[in-house]
Order: structure tokens, then sequence, then C-alpha cells
């Protein structure tokens, strides 16, 4: 018996050895094919420092939300792949993946980015645009409310944030446009100054701005299912320039298959549905 237990704890360490060889090994391997520059310092990924829940800074500049949380967890589950997650102006943020200042980023999968960025097969995470938002008081409120067809918007005025491709591709050029560079404009335009007609938002974000921002009693919110791609996929992304691109992208796609990491993201995004990762929890609005 005493042979027998010896016999498998040796087994059990030279499994534990050769486990850890391959992985060392994989790193390694990773590593090599990276290049010198990614195998000594982490991968710079950035995001969104104004996209509340999905992505934002505190004050004191740390990156937060829903996005931080799952590339913090994905990984983890990686071998050896080392990332820092910086948050910044949107626009900002893709200008510094095309131009290699940052390595890494997440999001909707344009033509325009394809020119410069490899992106993962399946994505990270996926937000339902499929809400159009407008203010109950404006006398084109009942015919937004109303609206079965993307023909039926052309009378009105969409307020878009700038550097969103998606809604450039997405919502017809027939349906005029007013552009702001920050999100919580969206609402002042809309709800504040009247300006615009209406918005598109996921409802998570819809509804912790406008409680945040103090236009609940006028929001009004009608949810469509005519926008194309309104179920919109966001890809982690890759400047594909830099050395060994498609090997550190191939072992992130490969991290985000595991067990472990899918039962960890399910959490994640719940509580962020749930709005139990932020300050303003975020309810269904009646």
């Amino acid at each position: 018996m005493h042979r027998t237990g010896l016999g498998m704890e040796k087994s059990k360490g030279t499994e534990r050895m050769r486990d850890a060889f391959l992985k060392w090994l994989t790193i390694a391997t990773i590593s090599m094919k990276a290049g010198p520059a990614m195998a000594d310092r982490p991968l710079l990924f950035v995001m969104s420092d104004r996209n509340i829940p999905v992505s934002y800074s505190e004050e004191d500049g740390k990156a937060k939300g829903l996005m931080a949380d799952l590339m913090s967890e994905l990984v983890k589950h990686t071998r050896g792949i080392k990332v820092t997650i910086a948050s910044m102006p949107w626009v900002r943020a893709q200008k510094d993946v095309q131009s290699r200042k940052a390595q890494l980023f997440c999001t909707y999968p344009s033509e325009e980015r394809k020119s410069y960025a490899l992106f993962s097969k399946k994505p990270l995470f996926s937000l339902d645009y499929g809400y159009l938002l407008y203010h109950k008081n404006s006398p084109r409120a009942r015919s937004i409310s109303q609206a079965t067809r993307l023909a039926d918007l052309d009378k009105f005025v969409f307020v878009s944030q700038k550097g969103v491709s998606w809604e450039d591709e997405n919502i017809p050029k027939s349906v005029r446009r007013a552009y702001v560079y920050k999100l919580d404009a969206l609402l002042h335009m809309v709800f504040g100054r009247q300006s615009g007609d209406f918005f598109v938002m996921p409802i998570e974000q819809a509804n912790y701005y406008i409680t945040t921002l103090g236009y609940k009693a006028v929001a009004g919110i009608h949810p469509v299912d005519f926008i194309p791609n309104s179920k919109v996929e966001f890809h982690l992304g890759i400047n594909k320039d830099i050395p060994g691109a498609q090997k550190i992208l191939d072992e992130l796609e490969r991290a985000m298959e595991t067990k472990e990491f899918m039962l960890a993201k399910d959490l994640i995004v719940k509580n962020y549905r749930q709005g139990d990762k932020t300050e303003t929890s975020i309810q269904a609005i009646p």
C-alpha cells in the first residue's frame, strides 16, 4: 500500500513537472514569435473613458467597467500574456491602436478598423442597440414611438457619437444627423436642449445615464427590431503590424474558449446587467 501511494505521488509529481514545462514552452514560443518588444513588456489594451458602465475612468484615472473586468479576467486564463489597461477618449484610443502606440482594443470590427487590425472570430461580449430614445414631451414623440421601419426615421434628427462606426454603417444616410463627441452629450441634446430627436443606446447604458443625469421623467424608450446588426458584437482587435500579432490573438481566443473563463464571464456580465458594478443601480424603466 505504501509503495503504491508513493508511486502515485511520483506519477503526480511527474505530471506537474510536465505541465509546468509545457506551459513554460508555450509562453516562450509566444514571446519569441511576438518579438522582443512584446516579450519585454505588457501589451497595452485601450478603451473609451466615457462609456459607462461598459468602459470608463475613475477620478484617479483607473480604467473601470465591464470591458476592463472581462479583459482582466481573460488574461488570467492565457499562457503568459500580460496586459495593461488604459482608458481615454475613444477617438484617441483608436488612433493609438492604428499607430501602434497601443496594441489591443475591443470593438465592433468595422471595415475601416479591419484595415489596420486583426479581430477575434468570436466576440468578447455583445450589446443590443435596438432601442430608440426620445423626449416624451416632444411633438415628434408619438411618431418615433410608432416607428416600425428605418424609413420612418427619415424625418427626424438622429444624434450620433463621433467615431462610432456601427452607427455610421447601420443607420441609413437618409436619416439626418447631429454629431457629439461625448456619450452623455447625446442625452443633453435630446432631453435637455431638444436639438435632436432621438439616439440609440443599449438599455443597460441608457438606464444608467437617464438616472444619473436626471432625465428619467422625460425619457421615452422604444424597442425596435428593424435596425440592422442591432446586437453589436465587441471583438478583440490587435494591430496587424505588430510582430506575432496573429499568435497573440490566437492565444487570447484560446483563453476565451476555456470553461473557467466562460463561467467567470457569465457572472461578470450578470452583475453589470443587474447594476451591481456601478454606483447607480441600473434598473428597468417602466
